[in-house]
């Protein structure tokens, strides 16, 4: 079934592997997701959660931000870099990020310090997919888990007290 709508996403293709059953979402921003709809069991999911639980483990010493290159003038006015279409004094690299609303610049003295924060802000963005991919797991295993059920119902105590949440 190629272009039937299906919750405002268009389903592209079904692939069959064994008796998982794949497709293909297009998000609204034109990107597409594959889902399983074939859901896995709760032990299953606990599995993988624990497995990339311990990949947080390995992670290294991480850092935020981006890195820039700048090609800078001295200023100087009989230096080389005052000459029209001279390209500057070689790159001076950055790392800019974010501290508490402000915006926090860090340059780097030699090619090893730069080295280091690349490799630093890299591990921080394996991290922010070992994060995302930790949040997506734990709401399959959130929807596939059970409600227990209780006899009775709620409270009167209980009751009071969501009404008033639910008034704020």
């Amino acid at each position: 079934m190629t272009g039937g709508r299906h919750g405002g996403a268009i389903l592209r293709d079904f692939f069959f592997c064994g008796i998982v059953l794949n497709v293909y979402i297009r998000t609204d921003n034109l990107r597409y997701r594959k889902e399983t709809l074939m859901p896995d069991d709760v032990d299953t999911l606990e599995t993988k959660r624990s497995k990339l639980l311990e990949e947080f483990l390995s992670l290294g010493d991480l850092r935020p931000g981006s890195l820039t290159a700048v090609m800078r003038r001295c200023g100087k006015p009989s230096c080389h870099c005052a000459k029209r279409n001279d390209p500057g004094h070689d790159p001076q690299f950055r790392l800019t990020r974010r501290v508490a609303g402000k915006t926090v610049t860090e340059t780097f003295p030699n090619p090893t310090a730069l080295r280091k924060a690349q490799q630093e802000v890299t591990e921080f963005h394996r991290f922010q997919k070992l994060s995302q991919d930790l949040v997506a797991l734990n709401e399959k295993i959130c929807r596939l888990r059970p409600v227990e059920q209780q006899r009775g119902g709620w409270t009167e105590q209980e009751k009071k007290t969501l009404l008033r949440s639910i008034r704020k």
